[in-house]
């Protein structure tokens, strides 16, 4: 008894064998136009093999289905986002959340789309509209220093240290911990507090103590406070010990603070 068009693209799915498995579905919902189960799975395997022309047509299959869900929505969503419409993007994801307006994984990625989408008021507007726990209140810390308010986002990191310290301690928020001292830590010394931001990026050392971007950070650190000498020497040291990725975020530090990173590459070889 042969297999029909539905069994096939199921072995087919299991295999890795996208192409066949979408030529299997295609089959059936010729036969069987208004199978909507069917139309999503077929936008599925779409979003799978992820050219353009596969993306369009999984937008078309989810636009057509009779009843759209919540999770449609959002896959309509990720579809605009990965053909960079990220306007659109953002508008389906409105509308799942509109559905489900408690259902905190789409309240986070509407959110991460007006992040990168610069809509960093409605960001804000969104994530004060959430429960005021620890990952939300670090979402709006880092939105503040995103819209230049550090004074502001200080307050925000210093309330995310004091939940976490109502918590059991793991390696987990002891991580979560350490981010959120170096996100405090910057804020201060772009606000010119040098000492409170020693202390922070002390903290985390002892949370991170391989951490190169710590050790170039107190040394800029002498470098504001006028020690320059010691300053570019252990700068120097600490850029020399990092990854290209991180070489990079080190100069930014750099600029942040309209130091020169000429020096950086002295006797680097």
């Amino acid at each position: 008894m042969p297999y029909t068009p539905l069994q096939l693209a199921n072995a087919f799915i299991q295999a890795g064998e996208l192409d066949d498995a979408l030529a299997a579905l295609d089959e059936h919902l010729i036969a069987e136009p208004e199978d909507d189960a069917v139309r999503r799975m077929r936008a599925s395997v779409l979003l799978r093999l992820a050219s353009a022309e596969h993306l369009n047509r999984a937008l078309t299959d989810l636009q057509q289905l009779g009843d759209t869900t919540s999770d449609d929505w959002q896959q309509q969503s990720i579809i605009y986002e990965k053909l960079g419409d990220l306007e659109n993007a953002i508008s389906r994801m409105k509308q799942a959340k509109a559905l489900q307006p408690n259902h905190e994984r789409y309240a986070e990625r509407l959110l991460q789309l007006y992040i990168a989408n610069n809509n960093l008021e409605a960001a804000l507007e969104l994530v004060r509209q959430q429960a005021r726990t620890w990952r939300w209140l670090q979402w709006e810390g880092d939105i503040l220093v995103l819209l230049g308010d550090d004074m502001m986002a200080t307050a925000r990191y210093g309330l995310v240290l004091a939940l976490l310290d109502e918590l059991a301690d793991s390696a987990h928020i002891a991580a979560i911990r350490g981010r959120i001292l170096l996100a405090r830590a910057a804020c201060y010394m772009r606000l010119g507090y040098g000492d409170v931001a020693r202390e922070h990026f002390l903290a985390a050392q002892k949370i991170y103590p391989n951490d190169p971007t710590i050790e170039f950070n107190l040394g800029v650190l002498h470098f504001l406070d006028g020690e320059r000498e010691a300053a570019i020497d252990q700068c120097r040291r600490a850029y020399q010990d990092a990854n290209a990725a991180l070489q990079g975020q080190m100069r930014l530090t750099l600029a942040e603070h309209a130091i020169t990173a000429a020096f950086l590459d002295e006797g680097s070889a």
